[in-house]
């Protein structure tokens, strides 16, 4: 006689990992979207680790004001303010002109009243600033971060005023999915810094005093140079999930979201962000490559070189002094 084992459904039969990376099975718990973020900063850790050496080297006020620091040729930085111009120099110029060149007068003037109206849009989104913090971070690392953020209120008189805004994002503070090329990537986060008193008017109507586990503290390291306050704030993503057409806000601490939202802004990509601006890539991935790394064995050469030129000057101007010294003494 032979027992048959009767096999699970295909619906039951889900492993461990699914539960730790599919926000669709515990649709309120926070724990899959940690996973998730915490999976892709370990894929980008190395580049940041990378990215914060370059940082100190290229413009680090504490070590380059020692005056017993060695001597150092700024190749680096030499290079990095030649290359910013060559990438973006000037703000941009809307032109906008109908596509049939019949000169009718009413395609002709909503065209004029369009370019315009891109021109005070421009301004108002201050987007030459946007553009410089984006080619520093493309030359200098290799990749740049633009977000759209969605802001609607009362303005100055009886009207609401809706509008999208254009975020700069630091490296630390943008996530995708791990993915070989951003075809591939299905869902991306965004970081904002909030005190207690912001997180209670931005979370407590949707998910109450859930927002008090989040991890505050003092960011010491933005501190020491001028990036922050003694004011404790937390980390809180914003989740883009193509696959689930969804957006979520989770903390590390709070076990369940924060907030869950339809995508509110309609966008032909989904994403509220185009591709990343990027420069050198590791082949078969997203993480860049910093350029310094391709010349830092010169980098260094010269710098060793650039020391020895002023050890030797300073020797030779002692012992010249000496010299001189028992010569005066010896015509006494």
């Amino acid at each position: 006689m032979v027992d048959y084992v009767q096999k699970p459904p295909v619906e039951d039969d889900i492993r461990h990992d699914d539960f730790d990376y599919d926000p669709s099975i515990e649709p309120k718990s926070a724990k899959a979207w940690l996973n998730l973020l915490l999976e892709s900063e370990k894929a980008f850790e190395r580049w940041n680790d990378h990215c914060d050496n370059i940082d100190k080297v290229y413009a680090s006020l504490e070590r380059l004001a020692q005056p017993a620091r060695d001597k150092e040729f700024q190749m680096l930085w030499a290079n990095i303010e030649v290359i910013k111009p060559a990438i973006f120099a000037r703000p941009p110029n809307p032109v906008v002109v109908p596509k049939f060149k019949d000169r009718r007068p009413v395609y002709q003037t909503a065209s004029e009243v369009l370019e315009r109206a891109v021109t005070v849009c421009f301004d108002l989104a201050h987007i030459t600033e946007l553009m410089k913090q984006i080619r520093d971070d493309l030359a200098l690392i290799n990749r740049g971060v633009a977000w759209c953020r969605y802001e609607s209120g009362k303005g100055n008189g009886y009207y609401d005023h809706e509008k999208v805004c254009i975020d700069f994002k630091h490296r630390r503070d943008f996530l995708h999915s791990v993915s070989r090329c951003w075809y591939e990537v299905t869902w991306v986060a965004a970081a904002s810094y909030l005190t207690r008193a912001e997180a209670r008017e931005r979370f407590r109507k949707y998910s109450g005093d859930a927002y008090q586990e989040a991890e505050y503290k003092v960011d010491k390291e933005s501190k020491e140079v001028g990036g922050a306050d003694d004011r404790e704030r937390a980390k809180f993503w914003e989740i883009w999930h193509k696959g689930e057409r969804r957006v979520v806000w989770v903390a590390q601490g709070c076990e369940d979201i924060l907030d869950d939202a339809d995508p509110h802004l309609d966008l032909q990509d989904f994403f509220p962000c185009p591709c990343p601006a990027y420069g050198t890539l590791q082949r078969g991935s997203l993480v860049p490559v910093p350029d310094s790394l391709q010349y830092r064995d010169q980098l260094d050469e010269i710098n060793m070189l650039t020391g020895r030129i002023h050890a030797l000057s300073d020797s030779l101007e002692a012992k010249g002094f000496t010299r001189l010294a028992v010569v005066n003494w010896r015509k006494q």
